[in-house]
């Protein structure tokens, strides 16, 4: 992997005739209006970066502007990281895509679905197959999310179960998936789901490693990759603060 790669704050702005005022303009319309408290855009085409823009603020209270420099957390974006990882596992032939997570997984096997208009955990059915490592990757395999669908059996076993738990690991997590539903048949349909948290056990199990480990070791080692990582670093500055209309 390359080691000398350009960031973002080495990076020059290179004029390409494009005029992003109305992106702009939304932009602050959106801070004005409290719908958010800061926005912080750049466009690239290929490797050129055509446009950088900061809008609104970085910690509203304090009155801290927000600057291209700052460090977001990013959310779903992690879905991508673990993605790669477990790619990186597939392309030096470890598992293939259409194999059955139980092979790697035990606890995931045998599945049962809720059938529909189910109103309780208890009425299900088989499922029609296997959890694949591509149902999974595509958020096809039938897992929920317990955030998406409020008022569902779904919702609140995933919610009193506590499944998206902080303080508990991804081995933790399998387990409690174990003994839940799934929502539709694998391969039958899509919902965003915790179907990246179990690809992250996954890549724990194949690799040997904890899931941080891997991915500091073979994803975020480049000088592109610095400030990434998956907690928040005490006493940093750079980081915007959560605003919340109240």
């Amino acid at each position: 992997m390359m080691e000398d790669m350009t960031t973002m704050e080495d990076m020059k702005v290179t004029a390409g005739g494009y005029d992003f005022g109305a992106a702009h303009a939304a932009m602050r319309r959106y801070v004005d209006r409290n719908i958010l408290s800061g926005v912080s855009s750049a466009v690239l085409v290929g490797r050129d970066l055509v446009d950088v823009h900061c809008v609104g603020w970085a910690d509203k209270e304090a009155q801290t502007l927000l600057r291209v420099d700052h460090i977001f957390r990013v959310f779903s974006n992690t879905k991508l990281i673990t993605s790669c990882a477990a790619l990186l596992l597939f392309e030096e032939g470890r598992f293939q895509l259409d194999d059955p997570i139980e092979r790697f997984i035990p606890q995931l096997a045998n599945r049962r679905v809720l059938r529909p208009g189910a109103t309780s955990l208890g009425e299900t059915e088989p499922a029609n197959g296997s959890i694949t490592i591509r149902h999974l990757l595509s958020h096809s395999s039938g897992l929920s999310y317990g955030i998406l669908d409020p008022g569902t059996s779904i919702f609140k076993a995933y919610n009193e179960r506590k499944v998206l738990n902080p303080a508990t690991t991804l081995a933790d997590m399998v387990d409690v998936l174990a003994d839940l539903p799934l929502v539709y048949h694998p391969g039958t349909s899509w919902e965003y789901s915790v179907a990246t948290d179990v690809l992250g056990r996954l890549v724990e199990i194949v690799s040997g490693q904890g899931f941080d480990k891997f991915i500091q070791s073979r994803i975020l080692v480049t000088g592109a990759a610095r400030g990434l990582g998956g907690w928040r670093r005490p006493g940093i500055s750079r980081e915007p603060s959560l605003f919340v209309e109240r």
